[in-house]
């Protein structure tokens, strides 16, 4: 699962499957469009007003993960998304060692 986050338009990316067309989208609540495949397989969420906070649960509920990724997404929900502009660039690519400066998993 990989994230970034564009500061100008206060959005956040998160790629939850890799390397799959996106068929179709879906507006859920919270401002999270779900990029879904022809099959209905969550591939990617995008959330507008990230620094707003955002709730998990419908996303989740629709779409089942296995509890490490909605862990990392609930993980990913509670971050001061503003305070990314304070990093450097290299943080919007998930590596452990970004995610421990960002407080992103305990």
């Amino acid at each position: 699962m990989n994230y970034s986050y564009n500061p100008e338009a206060d959005a956040l990316y998160v790629q939850v499957i890799d390397g799959r067309h996106i068929d179709h989208t879906e507006e859920l609540p919270d401002g999270i469009v779900a990029d879904l495949a022809a099959d209905g397989a969550l591939l990617g969420i995008d959330v507008m007003a990230a620094s707003h906070g955002w709730d998990t649960s419908a996303l989740l509920e629709q779409f089942p993960l296995d509890e490490r990724d909605a862990d990392f997404l609930g993980q990913l929900s509670l971050i001061s998304w503003p305070a990314m502009n304070r990093l450097p660039p290299s943080i919007s690519a998930p590596n452990p060692a970004a995610r421990d400066r960002v407080n992103v998993l305990a």
